[in-house]
């Protein structure tokens, strides 16, 4: 007869996973959320001023000083969904995603998409998220 326990714990080949690493990504996750939050609140109370105001009342330095401030936006907004799309889908779909901020209608389904989804695995963690994302601290 053998010494083997039949009703022992058979043994796998399953890796432990480290769970400082999930935290981490979820972190970053949380991180360039709330810059995509962020750059996407700052356009949208950018695009009024410029209803409101014209360029030829602020003078000269507006012609320069307008278009900066709203490519330092749009510039934050790239580079956040190129991160969030690099992290959960890779870096190819990442750089597709950068171009199709171009295309207006499908670079708004794009973000839109990539908030989704950081969203949904920020609560699939148990971490709150609010208006402007979660805070990477309380991850």
């Amino acid at each position: 007869m053998s010494e083997q326990n039949p009703f022992a714990v058979p043994e796998t080949n399953i890796a432990v996973v480290d769970s400082s690493l999930d935290r981490d990504r979820l972190r970053r996750v949380a991180a360039w959320q709330r810059r995509l939050n962020l750059a996407v609140l700052l356009q949208l109370l950018f695009v009024p001023y410029l209803m409101l105001v014209s360029f030829s009342s602020l003078g000269p330095f507006s012609v320069v000083l307008i278009p900066g401030y709203f490519l330092v936006f749009m510039l934050l907004g790239v580079v956040s969904v190129f991160s969030l799309a690099s992290i959960f889908r890779g870096r190819v779909v990442a750089v597709i995603y950068v171009i199709g901020q171009i295309v207006p209608l499908l670079g708004l389904l794009l973000l839109l998409s990539i908030n989704r989804k950081a969203t949904k695995d920020l609560r699939a963690a148990g971490i709150h998220v609010g208006i402007m994302g979660a805070t990477p601290d309380a991850v």
